[in-house]
């Protein structure tokens, strides 16, 4: 069997399993929780986190991607990758899949491939939600001067970096979710890192290396360090998800 014929029948199988999950509607909840704290923050006081700003939908875009980057979207991936692997854990599938015509390696680089979607598709809804939310609070608060073009590309662009950056803490959580049965592990270790990033982000030395710390260089001012965070994230998930992929396809029983 074709490499390309085994990703594309694991896919399927994958795909089915999602509907109707909490998974698939995570994807909107998510990114929408986030721009609906933003409309109610800016909202009562967006003169005070504007002020600061180049132009207010500079400075709208830089708080949805700031919630995004460093609190929603770590819980994001843990959340999606536990329930990911937690489909075939909880029903005891994995002999099941493993007895299937298919090499071990395409159910591991199904989820793989479904987790990244699912992050890219959250980007978009994020992307889309802070258009929306600019333009209703453009009418409800007029004073916020949210009234000029919207620069469409210049949201859409650090978002997009921030998905592809964390490209490397997909491929971590997706192999703890895994390699794990156990719900639990896999929450419990999101929610350790996600809270030590909050403290790492802040060292001039650790936040360059530590995976969930990465992300924030997209807001760099200079942006100096923002091509080799985004070079540690697409290699960095990379070789981690194929180290995964190894170890996991190896494994008799999980």
């Amino acid at each position: 069997m074709s490499p390309i014929i085994a990703i594309r029948r694991a896919l399927s199988s994958e795909t089915l399993k999602l509907k109707r999950t909490l998974a698939l509607w995570m994807v909107l909840i998510a990114p929408i929780t986030v721009v609906l704290l933003n409309f109610l923050m800016l909202w009562q006081r967006g003169a005070s986190y504007l002020l600061d700003a180049e132009s207010a939908w500079e400075g709208l875009a830089h708080n949805m991607m700031t919630f995004w980057a460093v609190l929603m979207l770590p819980l994001y991936i843990t959340l999606e990758t536990a329930l990911l692997g937690g489909v075939d854990h909880n029903t005891q599938q994995w002999k099941h899949l493993y007895a299937l015509p298919l090499p071990r390696w395409s159910i591991y680089a199904a989820k793989w491939l479904i987790s990244l979607t699912l992050v890219a598709a959250s980007t978009i809804v994020l992307w889309i939600g802070t258009i929306l939310c600019g333009l209703l609070l453009n009418v409800v608060s007029p004073e916020l001067t949210l009234n000029a073009a919207i620069p469409v590309w210049d949201i859409l662009r650090p978002m997009g970096l921030i998905g592809l950056i964390g490209t490397v803490i997909v491929a971590i959580h997706l192999f703890v979710g895994l390699r794990w049965s156990s719900f639990t592990v896999s929450i419990g270790f999101g929610m350790v890192a996600a809270t030590a990033n909050l403290m790492i982000m802040n060292s001039e030395k650790w936040s360059k290396v530590f995976p969930w710390a990465l992300p924030v260089y997209v807001f760099e001012d200079t942006g100096a360090y923002l091509p080799t965070a985004l070079a540690l994230g697409l290699i960095g998930g990379v070789v981690i998800g194929l180290l995964g992929m190894w170890q996991i396809s190896r494994r008799e029983v999980l």
